[in-house]
Parts: C-alpha cells; structure tokens; sequence
C-alpha cells in the first residue's frame, strides 16, 4: 500500500506559520506591559552599561557589563548584547521593547520546531498529516503554561536563546546535509552557548540525531567513523566555547549556593518536576525556593548520585540536556522553571519524531512531503 500523497498548496507552510505565530500571540498579547522583575533589576533597570550602544560590541569581551551587582557577572555577551540593542531601539527603558524582542525570538523558535517536527516525522514514515501533527505540537509547546516564566521574563531569555539556538543548528544540518561542510549550522547553537553555558550540550543533542535518523553512518561496515566524523566539529566549537566561558567568567560571580552537593542531591527531583510540569503545569513558580534534600548527612552526595542514575535510566533526554550542567554547576536555586523550555523543546524535538512512527504501517523512501 502507497502512503497517502497530499495535495500541494502553495503558500500552505507560509500561512500554517503564520497561524501558529498568531495563536500565540492572542494568548501572550496582555504581557508586554508587564515590567521588569527580580533579576531584571541589577541586569536591566540599574546596569548602565546596556545604555551604552556600544555595549552591544563591548560585551563579548567585558563580562562585568552583564550586571549591575558583581555577585551575578556572567560571561552571557549574546544575551548582555540583546538588552543594549533593545534599549537602543527603544530609547529609553521601555519593558514593551524588552517582551517584544523575546516574543520574536519565541516566535523564530516554534517556526522552527513545526518545520523540524515535521521534517523527522517524515523520516520516520511519510504521511500527509504530518504537518497537521507537527503544527499541534509545535503549538502545544508554544502555549504551554510552562513556558510563560521564560517568555515574560526579560533577564532569562538566555535559556529561550539556549533552546533556540540548538534546535536552529539541528534543523540546519538535517535540512541541508550539502552544507554541512561549511559549517554554517553551528553558528545558532555558538551564539546560544554564547548566551548561556546549557547549549554546550550542543553536540550530545546532535549526536543523538545522527543515532536515530542517520543510521547509514554507524550501520555499515565503517562503524562509527561517519557517527564521529558529523559529530567532530560541534564537539570542537562547544570546547572552545566551554574555554572561552570559563576563561572569561568573573571572579566575582558567585552561584549564592553553600553546599553544592545538596544542591546536585536534589536535582533528579527538580528533574521530575520539569517532566510533570508538562503534563500537569501546576505549582509553576518565578521564585519557589525550593529546601535542598538532605539524605542521610555525609551519605547525601552518594544517594544523590544513584537517584540520578535511576532517573536517567528512565530519561535519557533529561540526562543529556539538564542533568548535564545544571545539575553540576549548583545555585542558589535548585529549581528555576525558566529552564523548562530548554528542557522541554529538544525533547519535544525527539518525541515529534516519533508520534506518526508506526513501523510497517506505510512505505518510506526518505523524502520529506512539500507543504
């Protein structure tokens, strides 16, 4: 039996992103009056350096320009640059510019994750409703309580730049395999390492793309010499990016945290929150203050870790895209729900892969269906 062909429309693609965009926006419209809040105070409202346009270019080699207080100095130039390039478009501090900016780079985002959806479930078994299936999913995402926190607020559109960065790269070197060896889909996911250090993770995403939806590379007789080979270079970039940051992090930034360890103890449980969270989005808070667990004193560290591991076990995703560094590098918050559509928008990006796949149900050729 043929898979169903359906009809082409021109235009179709346009106007679905357009609808998808416009959905969104309804539901955000009340938002772009809202002020600036908690960490927008030190890195916004009183940091005079994003009043200075050349801050836009200052800020890739001057980390003190991020924040007003030394205490939360980061190494974020991308994401220091886009405050000064909205406050030089807006003239003054106006936070509508501020929600603006966001809301367009969110926008750019759920583009992408239709297109990318769409583009591996049509890997993996080619049907005309696909796009349909794609487009719910990329608006489910887009309308998700669980995203709201990072959308409205303005200082922690890092972690939006962090998802947007990484799912753009992966669209480009699924989209256009003939230019990979120019290198021109690493450049999102550089900018978003540049923005926040949880894109390093950047090639595990990558690699993990290449295992499900390019298997010619690791089945055949040249084993995994074609996996290493595509992987290679984002390895390279996410180095040099996770030297650059390091190198260039203030003395002065300190992550408010006193006892690192616990911190990592509870972050399988903050995990588990996030994976609720997109199920039941209930308790989401700005602030939540969560208590670090505290298992067994000293023994903590060691439980901590087999909870980690059995949690991985049961969600390799989250392991590769959360527990990779959020769970190491500890603050003063061991949970932050701006993080979820970081989490939740690669994981997405794999899941979306396989909500049509049905093995043996319809023939597949590899060739994606034009909108």
């Amino acid at each position: 039996m043929e898979a169903p062909i359906a009809p082409r429309i021109p235009g179709l693609r346009l106007w679905l992103c357009v609808l998808l965009v416009a959905n969104v926006l309804a539901l955000y419209s009340n938002h772009f009056q809202n002020d600036f809040h908690f960490d927008d105070l030190t890195a916004i409202n009183n940091n005079p350096a994003i009043r200075d346009p050349h801050t836009i270019v200052r800020a890739f080699v001057d980390p003190a320009l991020f924040s007003a207080a030394p205490e939360q100095r980061n190494y974020r130039p991308v994401t220091t640059a886009s405050l000064a390039l909205d406050y030089w478009l807006a003239g003054r501090l106006n936070p509508v510019f501020f929600h603006l900016s966001t809301f367009v780079s969110f926008s750019v985002l759920l583009i992408l994750m239709f297109l990318f959806f769409q583009w591996m479930m049509d890997l993996a078994d080619r049907h005309w409703f696909n796009r349909w299936t794609a487009l719910a999913a990329a608006a489910i995402f887009g309308m998700h309580p669980a995203n709201a926190e990072t959308v409205n607020y303005i200082i922690q559109r890092a972690d939006l730049y962090n998802a947007l960065g990484c799912v753009a790269s992966l669209w480009l070197f699924a989209r256009y395999p003939s230019q990979r060896r120019f290198g021109w889909y690493l450049i999102p996911a550089a900018l978003a390492m540049l923005a926040k250090a949880p894109a390093l993770v950047f090639p595990l995403l990558l690699l993990w793309y290449v295992l499900l939806f390019e298997r010619e590379k690791w089945e055949d007789g040249r084993r995994w010499a074609g996996v290493i080979q595509s992987v290679l270079p984002a390895l390279a970039v996410a180095g040099a990016a996770a030297a650059l940051l390091s190198g260039m992090q203030p003395k002065t930034w300190t992550a408010g945290t006193v006892v690192p360890s616990l911190y990592r103890v509870t972050q399988p449980f903050v995990a588990l929150h996030y994976f609720t969270t997109f199920f039941v989005p209930a308790g989401l808070s700005v602030d939540p203050r969560w208590p670090y667990i505290k298992p067994f004193g000293a023994a903590g560290s060691g439980v901590g870790s087999l909870a980690e591991a059995v949690h991985q076990a049961g969600g390799l995703w989250d392991s590769l895209v959360f527990h990779s560094l959020t769970s190491y590098l500890a603050h003063a918050s061991g949970r932050c729900d701006q993080r979820s559509p970081y989490v939740l928008s690669v994981r997405g990006a794999y899941s979306g892969g396989g909500l049509e796949s049905a093995p043996g149900l319809l023939p597949h050729d590899g060739r994606p269906y034009p909108a």
